[in-house]
């Protein structure tokens, strides 16, 4: 799941960073970061963490082994 992550913030920064102008602003990689992962990324850790504790529990109730 992590690694899914990262893959989706890399793909995000790259295009916030080469494309979105907002406010008149040019774009950058720190633009990019400030737009793009510093508001979301202690959610998704979050959501992250919610759910690798939550699909071994389900594997559990389905009766299913690693």
């Amino acid at each position: 799941m992590l690694a899914g992550l990262l893959v989706i913030y890399s793909a995000g920064v790259t295009w916030l960073g080469l494309f979105a102008r907002t406010g008149g602003a040019t774009p950058g990689v720190s633009a990019a970061f400030s737009a793009g992962v510093y508001p979301f990324i202690a959610p998704d850790l979050i959501k992250l963490a919610i759910a690798a504790g939550f699909v071994p529990a389900l594997w559990r109730l389905l009766g299913r082994s690693h």
